[in-house]
């Protein structure tokens, strides 16, 4: 976001909100922007407000992005879903000059993208990784002006695969957090 100059006023949208989209709607918020969340599921709307987001765009898989309501004019969007989706609904969704950026590492490639959505309107899409040190830094700064934790859920290490259970069906809030405690009475129950 600063790399893109997001600034007081701004749009943006977030694709996603587990761990680290979570993370992006408190940062968007903190920037000062209206932040856009998209989500697949309807029943993380409440969890979107709750952190800060603006407005929530409950879409279908293969739905177009800007659907219920319309969702144009964002500057910015920030995906951070790991699974395989289109993106050409999200880059209608940008205004002139438009930045899609990935974060979301998928096992299988997207979709082709149609160039014709990012020649019209000068948009473009690009990934992003972890920063260096310091980078890194001025994160958990800002962080910690800005009072910016993630959401996180502890869990005990017996529960690893109920954790996994519930991102497949997109169940999570935030981050699982194991809580290593319970790794000893783990390997006992081995």
């Amino acid at each position: 976001m600063r790399r893109a100059g997001i600034k007081a006023g701004g749009k943006i949208g977030v694709v996603g909100l587990g761990g680290l989209g979570s993370m992006a709607v408190k940062f968007g918020k903190a920037f000062g922007a209206h932040v856009t969340v998209f989500t697949t599921s309807s029943s993380k709307v409440e969890l979107a407000k709750s952190i800060g987001a603006d407005h929530v765009a409950v879409i279908s898989p293969g739905a177009p992005a800007a659907t219920s309501p319309p969702v144009r004019g964002l500057q910015f969007i920030l995906d951070t879903a790991s699974a395989t989706h289109d993106l050409n609904p999200y880059l209608t969704s940008l205004g002139v000059g438009g930045r899609l950026v990935l974060v979301g590492l998928p096992e299988t490639p997207h979709p082709p993208i149609k160039p014709g959505l990012l020649v019209s309107g000068g948009r473009s899409v690009y990934g992003s990784y972890i920063g260096g040190i310091p980078e890194t830094q001025e994160m958990l700064d800002f962080c910690g002006v800005h009072q910016i934790s993630c959401e996180a859920e502890l869990i005990a290490a017996k529960d690893v695969e109920t954790a996994f259970a519930k991102l497949k069906k997109n169940e999570g809030r935030g981050r699982f957090v194991i809580d290593m405690n319970t790794l000893k009475d783990f390997y006992e129950l081995q």
